[in-house]
């Protein structure tokens, strides 16, 4: 048996509105960008907040925020240029020159320079040269030695050699330039 309802109000859908129910009403096709747009917000903020505590857990927030300019630093004293008698200085050639090694050892002696070992490194492609030191009291000596050596030279100071048999070691690089002998005056004939 079919049940027969009277007819009322909701019967009477008008063609425009496309209902196919009582209480159904046609699918709105934007609500899904709706829902991706609001998605997208929430992730936006999610990320952006968590990324803000980051940097302000790490100080780096008010860096990012307010980017300052640091004052100029104060400049680090260094000990002057000496030569010390006491203490002596392994030279070694990291470059493919043969031989420099001596020369530049027999430089630092005729300077008044100690010298210690004279030997090639392993490497020959070393590209700086350096004098390493071992103690902070011993920094105006290494760079006593940079100043004997009339070239480009650099002072590090780490305890790699501070076993070494002398307390400086200078390792020749690619940057140093081998100077060269000045043609000697040619003698003026006599008038």
């Amino acid at each position: 048996m079919k049940d027969t309802y009277p007819t009322d109000r909701f019967d009477d859908v008008p063609p425009a509105v496309a209902r196919s129910g009582a209480h159904r009403s046609s699918r709105r096709y934007a609500s899904g960008w709706i829902i991706f747009a609001w998605a997208a917000l929430i992730t936006g903020l999610i990320v952006g907040g968590s990324s803000m505590y980051l940097f302000s857990a790490n100080g780096k927030l008010q860096a990012f925020l307010f980017p300052t300019h640091s004052a100029t630093p104060t400049p680090v004293p260094t000990a002057s240029p000496t030569i010390a008698p006491d203490l002596a200085v392994n030279v070694f050639n990291g470059t493919s020159i043969t031989g420099l090694a001596t020369v530049v050892a027999d430089q630092l002696a005729a300077a008044g320079v100690p010298i210690g070992v004279r030997s090639n490194t392993s490497e020959t492609d070393v590209k700086k040269t350096l004098v390493f030191y071992s103690k902070a009291d011993q920094e105006g000596a290494a760079r006593g030695v940079c100043l004997a050596l009339n070239n480009t030279c650099q002072i590090k100071m780490t305890p790699a050699y501070a076993n070494a048999q002398a307390p400086l070691t200078l390792v020749l690089g690619a940057d140093y330039v081998i100077p060269t002998a000045e043609p000697a005056p040619a003698e003026q004939p006599a008038p």
